[in-house]
């Protein structure tokens, strides 16, 4: 049975292989961060989206039945 250092010393320098690691986690943390974004706009979007047709419901209802307001 292999231990740690002869695991780490057969796939090469292991300063090279921390610093792989870590570039491969700051690319992977910026699409989470992106995902977030994206998640969060998508979220905002349903309530204001909501608002917008209610708001033009009314529009279309005050134009086509304006007697019934005011």
């Amino acid at each position: 049975m292999q231990d740690d250092t002869e695991i780490i010393a057969s796939y090469g320098h292991p300063e090279r292989w921390f610093a792989k690691a870590s570039r491969k986690r700051a690319g992977r943390e910026l699409a989470i961060t992106a995902l977030h974004w994206e998640v969060g706009l998508a979220i905002a979007a349903v309530p204001l989206t909501a608002l917008l047709a209610y708001e033009f419901l009314g529009l279309m209802l005050s134009v086509a039945f304006p007697h019934t307001h005011g």
